[in-house]
């Protein structure tokens, strides 16, 4: 069962992702991230209410904050990256570095280095080499800027500090880490909105997408948490990374994305890398 709702929370997640780097392109960053945290804020008070819990502990509220800030700063420079690039290469190197970054915390634990983790750190960083490729004078695809490369990165960095916070939280707190996560996320989300754009809200014809993202965000949260409550969190935090799969094919059929061979091939080699470091 855990499996499939890391994957699950995963694909979910995934599809969250394109829609915020969808609105991204078309009004505010700030706005937009702001508009997803306050709608999955709403969603999990509402669960929070109705979900049954035994105990909460200061592990469980401190590991909440922690997921909640590496939402905050991972769906900022992934949106950020996402305004900059196209998203069917820019979200695989999100997902790279997290997964990387999540096996490296696994070694620091005492975890082996195996031929499949080694394997696929290598197929995935030379998926990163090559996604980020650009050929002078072509311009019939859109190029990746360093900027962008480096904003998708620090998304993974952070996405990686949101799984190792969610997963020192159990299953008898609830909901309550996520109210945590959002209660630490949405005032910082607020603060930098107001100050780059001097409002919160997306325009009008923005705002029903924006809470769409917002909702589908939360219930891919919520599974995931359960999943890192329940099972192996290595293997539930790379199974986690595969949501470049529904980011890639949505970019794909709606926004009609061009990139070179080169370039798909470097999609395909992260994409490869990240379920053999999941098996590592």
């Amino acid at each position: 069962m855990t499996p499939i709702l890391a994957l699950a929370g995963a694909l979910i997640v995934g599809s969250s992702d394109f829609i915020g780097g969808f609105l991204a392109r078309r009004t505010s960053v700030y706005r937009v991230a702001f508009g997803e945290q306050a709608a999955s804020c709403l969603a999990f008070l509402v669960l929070a209410l109705l979900v049954p819990f035994s105990s909460i502990t200061a592990t469980d509220i401190i590991g909440g904050a922690v997921a909640g800030l590496g939402v905050v700063v991972g769906l900022l420079a992934l949106y950020v990256a996402f305004s900059l690039g196209p998203m069917s290469a820019l979200a695989p190197i999100a997902a790279v570095v997290g997964a990387l970054v999540s096996a490296a915390a696994g070694l620091i634990g005492g975890e082996s280095l195996t031929v499949a983790l080694a394997s696929g750190a290598v197929l995935a960083l030379s998926g990163v080499v090559l996604v980020t490729r650009d050929r002078k004078g072509d311009d019939t695809v859109q190029r990746i800027s360093s900027r962008a490369v480096l904003m998708a990165g620090l998304a993974g960095l952070a996405f990686a500090a949101f799984f190792v916070g969610l997963a020192t939280t159990s299953s008898t707190a609830g909901v309550w880490p996520l109210v945590a996560a959002r209660g630490v996320g949405v005032p910082i989300i607020a603060v930098v909105a107001w100050h780059k754009e001097r409002g919160f809200l997306v325009r009008k014809e923005h705002r029903r997408l924006n809470l769409v993202g917002g909702l589908i965000g939360a219930f891919a949260t919520v599974l995931t948490m359960i999943a890192l409550q329940r099972g192996p969190v290595i293997q539930v935090v790379v199974l986690g990374a595969l949501y470049p799969f529904s980011t890639v094919a949505l970019a794909r059929t709606v926004l009609h994305e061009s990139l070179r061979p080169v370039q798909w091939a470097g999609v395909a080699f992260a994409l490869i890398g990240i379920p053999l470091i999941a098996v590592g």
